[in-house]
């Protein structure tokens, strides 16, 4: 085989997006969390903040275990105000009835 053969083959195509080890909706409150506590520029809001979100994202991913991979998906379009979750091809939130 050529040793200059840089092709990467995909395992699985549906894999969620990833930050670091974490996929990006458990990855996104400790972030955030962080961001704030470094904006309040101490150590100790940092650390609170790590720590903050630390303990939200481990909340979120043992929501997240127990029930569909797209739940969180789910409640931010029913839970949020529709100019945050709207999308083109669904219902408004607001029409929860099936039709059809």
């Amino acid at each position: 085989m050529a040793s200059g053969n840089d092709s990467y083959i995909l395992r699985r195509l549906d894999d969620p997006w990833k930050l670091g080890l974490w996929e990006l909706d458990i990855a996104l409150p400790f972030s955030l969390c962080a961001f704030f506590g470094m904006l309040r520029g101490t150590g100790l809001s940092m650390f609170v903040g790590v720590v903050f979100g630390y303990l939200l994202a481990r909340a979120v991913s043992r929501i997240k275990a127990a029930r569909h991979p797209a739940y969180i998906k789910h409640v931010v379009y029913w839970y949020l105000p529709p100019l945050i979750s709207r999308k083109k091809a669904l219902p408004p939130s607001a029409h929860q009835e099936m039709v059809g």
